[in-house]
């Protein structure tokens, strides 16, 4: 994998969210931007449309896997030279469902929350995500 594609739906405030902070860190993967609004949208990402109808982002490698869910906040925290590790940590089983809710609090200030919460084991961190309160949830349909 050299490239990925993120996919993301520019009428989601939590979807320009995203774009926003992701387009502003450091990256270990390349990164290419693409709302689903873009006329060549489905040209360039054939069976795409299946996938985005409740999913403010997906993510889309070059090699033609698509994440969406968990698995596109997971691909996303890959790509960012910063957060390859909490990718890795939030894989975990317990905690993979929850990858979203982390991801949203990186969004409020990154380094400084991924600071706070590698100091909790997974036990603390799971509760922390399962408690965390939001108005939009990640991963889950957002109003447009």
């Amino acid at each position: 994998m050299k490239k990925l594609h993120v996919l993301y739906d520019a009428q989601s405030e939590f979807a320009l969210r995203c774009y926003a902070w992701i387009s502003a860190q450091s990256v270990f993967l390349p990164l290419e931007f693409v709302p689903f609004q873009a006329p060549e949208l489905i040209a360039r990402f054939p069976g795409v449309e299946k996938f985005r109808e409740n999913e403010p982002v997906l993510v889309v490698s070059d090699e033609g896997a698509v994440y969406a869910g968990p698995n596109a906040f997971l691909m996303c925290l890959h790509a960012l030279s910063d957060y390859q590790e909490w990718a890795i940590r939030l894989s975990a089983p317990a905690l993979l469902p929850l990858a979203g809710r982390a991801f949203e609090l990186f969004l409020v200030d990154g380094k400084k929350i991924a600071r706070l919460m590698e100091k909790l084991d997974d036990g603390k961190l799971l509760w922390l995500l399962q408690h965390q309160d939001s108005t939009s949830r990640a991963g889950q349909p957002t109003t447009r």
